[in-house]
């Protein structure tokens, strides 16, 4: 009868079908397959390699050397880019996962690749193996973990380096000296390497000659991709460290002289290497997992001694010297985040104190400024007196005049009579004898007067029109100008 899958397995499987779309590419197939054999005669090995394009020539490779007398066999599968599909159909990773009957947990960390939005999505750390869960055999034995690194990019940005991951699974069948390998998404710079390494493992493995066989790959990729972080860590410290200078020689009083500007962006930027420092940290934690994960896994196939017998001494100490080297990092790490706290908290204060104190220079300046308003409308209002009083005297005078006009007015024909009686157009004639009183009399040049008077008050009159009328014209034009 079948044995029933576990639950925690049907659970992995589970996930594994409901995010196949983001894993796999719908026709891309572009897997390099590596293997080294013993030649048929004598004990020496050749290595070759093949690029596959295809499902059936992958099923043909795989009928091959998974079950033929191949020493090692290495299947690397890229991504499209960063965070691309993986340059794989789903029907041929079913065949791999068939051919080299790997187990469930495999498929954890195949998730952690595909297409992707962020680098928190489906993120994959520690190790799985058969020694975690007491079934390690004689006949097969299976580990694979997530190795990531910081490898530089080569674009133009300012943060020249980039978080990837390489997925790494081994299986090994000791009593038949095989092994097996998946690398996913192997590093550029590993590809000339992985093969050299690999070939002569292999033969150094099954000849003993230096009794660490393939295993000794585990610790070589281990060291190869954690090879930056101390380069990285030094970028990180100099980062912080510009700010940390920020946060030192700047001072509080803005009036004078300063060497650093400072903003809320400098906050931001802090919070952000923050956030690189917290994922370096989790990053290098992982790293030692997997240095422990694999120590536990060659632990459990040492005391099995399975195949040849190899020399775990030095595999062990290669594994001391790379976690010695992590947990360095991991120390690193974390004094920088202890400096970058204390940096970020003297920022903020600094920025808070400025803020205070230009806020206190712009009530002061705010006080001045009202002082002078109120000093300005105190003296507005002495003119608005001054301006009522001449306006109160100007309306006095005007009433004065207009009643100076009207007597005018009203005299106006009296003193034109007084002027016609006064002049020589009208005469006293004194009475002859015999007459009585005496008479006014008319000039007989009294029609001149007319003649000249009539005339010059009607040239006036029509000259005082025609002003008129020329400036209602210049007003109009005016006022067609604004509009």
């Amino acid at each position: 009868m079948e044995q029933a899958m576990p639950s925690h397995d049907q659970s992995v499987l589970s996930r594994f079908e409901s995010i196949a779309n983001k894993l796999f590419s719908r026709d891309k197939i572009e897997i390099l397959l590596f293997w080294s054999e013993r030649k048929v005669s004598g004990n020496s090995w050749y290595t070759s390699d093949a690029m596959v394009n295809s499902s059936v020539g992958l099923q043909e490779h795989l009928d091959a050397h998974v079950s033929g007398l191949s020493s090692n066999l290495i299947i690397m599968i890229p991504q499209e880019y960063s965070w691309g599909r993986l340059c794989t159909t789903d029907s041929a990773f079913r065949l791999i996962m068939d051919s080299m009957k790997i187990f469930p947990s495999f498929l954890e960390l195949t998730g952690a690749f595909g297409f992707k939005t962020n680098a928190d999505e489906r993120v994959f750390h520690g190790w799985r193996g058969c020694a975690l869960s007491g079934q390690c055999l004689e006949q097969k034995h299976e580990i694979c973990y997530n190795i990531q690194y910081v490898e530089k990019h080569g674009r133009k940005l300012k943060d020249p380096w980039s978080l990837r991951q390489t997925g790494v699974y081994h299986q090994d069948r000791g009593s038949a000296n095989q092994s097996r390998w998946i690398l996913i998404n192997p590093s550029d710079v590993l590809k000339p390497q992985i093969t050299g390494l690999v070939g002569t493992e292999a033969g150094k493995g099954n000849s003993d000659q230096d009794g660490t066989g393939s295993w000794a790959l585990h610790i070589q990729l281990l060291l190869k991709l954690g090879s930056n972080w101390a380069e990285y860590i030094e970028y990180l410290g100099s980062e912080l460290g510009a700010q940390n200078d920020k946060a030192c020689y700047s001072r509080v009083d803005c009036s004078k002289d300063q060497s650093y500007t400072l903003s809320y962006a400098d906050l931001q930027e802090l919070h952000m290497l923050q956030a690189k420092f917290q994922t370096a940290e989790a990053t290098v934690n992982s790293c030692l997992s997997n240095a422990k994960g694999c120590r536990i896994h060659l632990q459990a196939h040492a005391e099995l001694q399975c195949g040849p017998r190899l020399n775990w001494g030095l595999i062990f100490h290669l594994f001391d010297t790379y976690e010695a080297d992590m947990v360095g990092h991991l120390t690193q790490l974390q004094a920088l985040q202890a400096r970058l706290k204390s940096t970020l908290g003297l920022l903020t204060k600094l920025i808070m104190f400025r803020n205070e104190e230009l806020l206190h220079t712009s009530n002061q300046a705010s006080c001045k400024s009202l002082k002078a308003l109120l000093d300005l409308t105190g003296q507005g209002k002495q003119q608005q007196e001054t301006l009522n009083g001449l306006l109160w005297h100007g309306h006095a005078d005007s009433a004065m005049l207009k009643a100076l006009s009207v007597v005018a007015t009203v005299c106006l024909p009296a003193s034109l009579v007084a002027t016609i009686f006064s002049s020589n157009l009208v005469q006293s004639r004194d009475p002859q004898a015999g007459d009585g009183d005496s008479r006014l009399v008319v000039s007989p040049q009294f029609w001149v007067y007319i003649a000249i008077s009539l005339p010059l008050m009607g040239f006036v009159l029509i000259w005082v029109l025609y002003l008129g009328y020329k400036s209602r014209q210049a007003m109009s034009a005016k006022l067609k100008g604004v509009v």
